[in-house]
């Protein structure tokens, strides 16, 4: 869903280099999301999210999640 969603230019990640950009990283037990907070970034994210629980269903732990925000005026910030 994210490759499809960055195809249709609807998620970006964050950008490390021209051309390049990470959006997520899969471990045994966790997955990390990366988004640049754009409008665009979280709805699509948050979208996402909302299909796998649909597909799977499992559901984000909110007690076990967390979201690191950087370089971001708080006003600014949107809380799936």
């Amino acid at each position: 869903m994210i490759k499809d969603a960055i195809c249709r230019r609807e998620f970006q990640g964050i950008v490390v280099v021209p051309m390049v950009s990470i959006t997520h990283l899969l471990f045994v037990n966790d997955i990390l999301i990366f988004c640049n907070g754009s409008g665009y970034d979280i709805p699509k994210m948050a979208e996402i999210f909302r299909l796998l629980g649909v597909g799977t269903g499992m559901v984000i732990n909110a007690r076990k999640s967390s979201m690191v925000v950087h370089n971001l005026e708080e006003q600014k910030i949107v809380y799936i």
